[in-house]
């Protein structure tokens, strides 16, 4: 028997079934595999896979709601996280003792090297200059092209003066009237 999909076995347990009950009905018992059947036995058998499968296909129905149902709370959480991660940020000023009891970690910012920084500003005076006047769709197809080499001029750094006191005037006080 080739291989075949549950509905299909289903449907040839039904007809296979049929024909029992049709012409087989009034047979002596068979014997498959050392078991004997009769014929209201066999046709009980097809029933019951026919059933089985049944339960099968509602089982998997229900299976796949639920799969439906979990993405749907899933994206509801998703946004309520994102929102109640953000609170609880601003709330408790990203302390780290705080957001583990919500099981949140603190941002990872990393810090961009001094070059990357020069690259940046190269970059976006290059792109200013790029797009120049136009409207707002053609600006954004264009992007500045930097030279392959840009030459950073290291500047000594300056001793530190600490900063002049601003005298503040003492306001004189207004005799009461």
């Amino acid at each position: 028997m080739p291989n075949s999909n549950r509905p299909t076995q289903s449907s040839r347990a039904a007809v296979i079934a049929a024909g029992i009950q049709k012409r087989l009905m009034t047979r002596p018992p068979f014997t498959f595999a050392g078991v004997d059947y009769t014929a209201a036995e066999l046709a009980a058998l097809f029933q019951e896979q026919i059933v089985a499968a049944n339960k099968v296909a509602a089982a998997k129905g229900a299976w796949l709601k639920a799969i439906q149902e979990e993405a749907a709370i899933k994206a509801k959480t998703a946004n309520a996280t994102i929102g109640l991660r953000e609170q609880v940020r601003q709330i408790f000023h990203n302390d780290p003792e705080a957001l583990a009891d919500f099981g949140f970690t603190l941002r990872k910012l990393t810090p961009l090297t001094p070059e990357a920084h020069v690259i940046a500003a190269a970059k976006r005076r290059a792109t200013r200059a790029a797009r120049g006047t136009m409207g707002p769709k053609q600006r954004l197809a264009i992007t500045g092209a930097v030279p392959p080499t840009i030459v950073l001029t290291l500047a000594q750094p300056r001793p530190y003066q600490p900063p002049t006191p601003i005298p503040i005037p003492i306001p004189t006080p207004i005799p009461p009237a």
